[in-house]
């Protein structure tokens, strides 16, 4: 489906949103929220070359999936674990990036919540760009419209060829490079470098590998991204056509072997969807880390009878944010008041990470904020967002990395030590 788009869309950039790609990588709908497989790939069959770096990032080998013709099905060779990666430091994430300059082809697309030209100076991201302009590779970038770019990014940026740099409603931060490799996660690509700042903070991010798959899961980023850009400019027609496909109101699970599945979610509704499910089925334990909280859109998610039912069932709620929070109290004497000792309240300063954990098994990476994003597609905080979810054998090697981090770790001595930062049982 080509859907209609702004007319203040330049003309290269309507042609990736036309071009269309058929792909044999299987999927399934659950009844679920939006999301679809409509227009728009990008594809390379680029040769991997290395890179120059102090903190490289190791890129699996290309795959093959046997199994008649499909995304999934057993792996010839190789561990299913290779096809999905997990980062956490600045490092990773800045090295990831030069990695995808230096191995793009056709088209690469970064979103980023705001651009810090002093972060693109610090990190030489300028240089990286132009090898890879000078490859003939279209470089497709996106802010959001409320926190923007400076103006000496976009100036310096605008002023080459073959870039489209343009504010959006997103809050997603991507990098997906042809179909080589889909990245999403909490990491703003374009204004956070370690080395430009004081700190080193923590953070989240999926990295995707396989390529059948990618083709299609880029076709729905950019489905929802046209979406969310039309929503911008009021192109009623074309929100109209995104409604009235039935493919925009489902999930799409993946196939990435007959024992792992992805999952990609883009909007609003889905996000809460997904949060509900899991408050009601997890089974033995959820781990919710969210930098940021507002007791405002806690209360529409998390009901005390929600977490009495957990509580009660004998699963551990793990509750990671920061007691900077101005409604950090607020929430520990919400909690405090489930009179529960299944229930922990985790202080962790300099993350940015907004990662939920289901029974060991299912591990979600994304930019939504959980304890503090609006449940309200009315508000003017209401953008595009971006969460993957990995659920069977391909979710132990990230669940892994998630807890040899520091702030994995806290969670696992809290639990194991029953340290004083458990919300404590109130006798009545």
């Amino acid at each position: 489906m080509a859907m209609a788009i702004s007319a203040s869309l330049s003309e290269n950039y309507a042609g990736v949103f036309a071009a269309t790609v058929s792909s044999s990588s299987s999927h399934s709908s659950s009844n679920s929220s939006s999301s679809s497989s409509s227009s728009s790939s990008l594809s390379s069959s680029a040769a991997v070359s290395s890179v120059s770096s102090s903190h490289s990032v190791a890129l699996p080998s290309s795959t093959r999936a046997s199994g008649g013709g499909g995304g999934g099905g057993e792996l010839t060779g190789r561990s299913t674990t290779a096809l999905i990666k997990r980062l956490s430091s600045p490092a990773e994430h800045v090295a990831l990036l030069f990695k995808a300059l230096e191995m793009a082809q056709k088209t690469l697309l970064i979103t980023s919540y705001d651009v810090s030209h002093d972060a693109l100076l610090s990190m030489n991201f300028y240089a990286q760009l132009r090898r890879a302009l000078s490859r003939g590779v279209k470089v497709y970038i996106y802010y959001n419209d409320g926190k923007g770019a400076d103006k000496e990014a976009l100036k310096t940026l605008r002023k080459m060829d073959n870039v489209l740099c343009d504010e959006a409603f997103t809050h997603s931060k991507f990098l997906c490079v042809d179909s080589r490799w889909v990245s999403i996660g909490s990491y703003n690509w374009l204004s956070f470098h370690s080395e430009a700042r004081t700190d080193e903070r923590t953070e989240g991010t999926i990295v995707c590998y396989q390529r059948d798959l990618n083709k299609e899961l880029i076709e729905d980023i950019w489905n929802h991204l046209r979406f969310y850009r039309n929503l911008q400019f009021d192109n009623r027609r074309a929100l109209r056509h995104f409604d009235f496909d039935e493919k925009n109101h489902s999930t799409v699970s993946y196939d990435l072997t007959t024992r792992s599945e992805l999952e990609y979610i883009p909007t609003l509704e889905q996000h809460c969807a997904f949060f509900q499910e899991i408050l009601m089925k997890t089974k033995r334990k959820l781990v919710i880390c969210s930098p940021f909280l507002s007791m405002q859109q806690c209360l529409e998610d998390i009901r005390r009878k929600d977490l009495y039912r957990l509580s009660q069932r004998g699963v551990k709620v793990y509750f990671v944010t920061s007691s900077q929070s101005r409604d950090y109290q607020a929430l520990e004497e919400y909690l405090h008041k489930i009179h529960s000792e299944n229930i922990y309240l985790i202080d962790h300063i300099n993350f940015h990470l907004k990662t939920l954990i289901i029974d060991d098994e299912v591990i979600a990476e994304g930019s939504f904020n959980w304890l503090s994003a609006t449940r309200n597609e009315e508000s003017d905080f209401h953008n595009h967002e971006a969460t993957l979810i990995v659920r069977g054998e391909a979710a132990i090697e990230p669940i892994a990395n998630f807890y040899q981090s520091e702030i994995g770790q806290k969670t696992i001595n809290i639990a194991e030590q029953k340290v004083s930062s458990r919300i404590p049982s109130i006798k009545s």
